[in-house]
């Protein structure tokens, strides 16, 4: 069965709609399952009523009173789903009911991701539709958005911004998405790269609103006020890249000071701060100590790593998330061992070493160097 999830607010004129229109598109078997924001303009209430007079079943509403956002609509309706695929859509008709056809028949080929793109073949904006609702500009704000995305995490990838998906059910045994609002499918697709995950992009003609208001935007402005959310999420999940794609190489110390090394990565480095998920005293404390290593030969340690998590985001498992991914590298490529470093006053990163299998090597003034055995 597939679990088609519509998270609306304010969408009375285009609920009822869209469900006919899923319903005479989807053939296979199927639930809709409306998640509302508890609408001032009664859509729960609509689509609740045609459920009734219609006398159907695969129609669900879920009405939520607090915690609202469209991040946690979504992930509401994917909790609540019964189908082994889940799929989930904007409902002001920008994304063409039909292709969820296109998009549910990737995964039962094998993929688990399957997105509905913009930027592939097949795909693009269609504007200056009569009594359009939407921004000339919107569509090119999110080429310029995208492009930048693909610089900071890879052009492997075309639409990530999209919002247009199939998953695989048990894929969310993996991972629940994370943010306020279109950010979290950035955060979602990174996810699924660095959990291996089978992604295919299917191309579709992205449609102009024409009933209701926009909730990204109205125009230029607020496409931009909304942007700089978005690019948080970009730069703090770059700087996680860098980290990881850093200790893929032997001599990861040596060229962390190669001039041609740090111009590649100095926007995400920089992204690194800006997105305040690293102390920089900290980073430039353990920078210059990693640089003593090398310079005065007082030890070897050819895959040294620098984890600078603040805090709060240890207790989130950023830096859990990076180090398991790091050891699986590091154990594909037959390395025996990994050398970690952190300062002798964070008895909290020690601590999580220690449970996670580091042993203390050796301590050089205020710095605590772990060694963990691979394999």
């Amino acid at each position: 069965m597939i679990s088609i999830i519509l998270p609306t607010y304010n969408e009375a004129e285009n609920i009822i709609p869209l469900i006919e229109e899923i319903n005479r598109s989807v053939r296979k078997k199927k639930e809709i399952i409306v998640v509302d924001d508890s609408s001032p303009d009664g859509t729960a209430e609509l689509a609740r009523k045609y459920r009734i007079k219609k006398k159907t079943r695969f129609i669900r509403v879920l009405v939520r009173k607090k915690d609202k956002g469209l991040t946690r609509s979504i992930q509401k309706g994917i909790d609540a789903a019964r189908g082994k695929i889940v799929v989930w859509m904007d409902c002001d008709f920008s994304m063409p009911p039909y292709v969820i056809n296109a998009l549910t028949a990737k995964i039962i080929e094998g993929y688990d991701v399957a997105v509905g793109s913009r930027y592939v073949k097949g795909g693009s904006f269609k504007r200056n539709i009569s009594g359009s609702k939407d921004s000339a500009g919107g569509g090119l704000l999110s080429r310029l958005m995208n492009c930048l995305i693909q610089i900071l995490l890879g052009r492997h990838f075309r639409d990530y911004t999209s919002g247009f998906a199939a998953v695989r059910k048990n894929v969310f045994k993996q991972i629940r998405l994370k943010g306020d609002y279109g950010e979290y499918f950035i955060d979602f697709i990174f996810r699924s790269f660095t959990h291996n995950l089978k992604i295919s992009e299917v191309g579709f003609v992205c449609m102009p609103r024409k009933r209701g208001v926009s909730k990204t935007g109205k125009n230029a402005g607020e496409y931009i006020r909304r942007g700089k959310n978005y690019m948080k999420v970009v730069l703090g999940l770059g700087w996680e890249k860098y980290i990881v794609s850093a200790t893929h190489d032997l001599l990861m110390t040596q060229k962390l000071f190669n001039a041609r090394f740090l111009y590649k990565n100095i926007l995400i480095i920089g992204g690194a701060f800006l997105s305040g998920r690293i102390t920089v005293y900290d980073f430039f404390k353990k920078i210059n100590f990693e640089r003593e290593l090398v310079r005065n030969r007082k030890s070897s340690y050819p895959t040294i790593l620098t984890l600078c998590v603040k805090e709060k985001y240890q207790r989130m498992g950023v830096g859990k998330r990076l180090l398991f991914s790091i050891i699986g590298k590091f154990t594909d490529r037959n390395i025996n061992v990994l050398f970690v470093d952190t300062l002798q006053n964070n008895r909290n990163a020690i601590a999580f070493y220690r449970k996670t299998g580091f042993k203390k090597e050796r301590q050089i003034d205020d710095a605590v160097v772990l060694k963990y055995k691979l394999g």
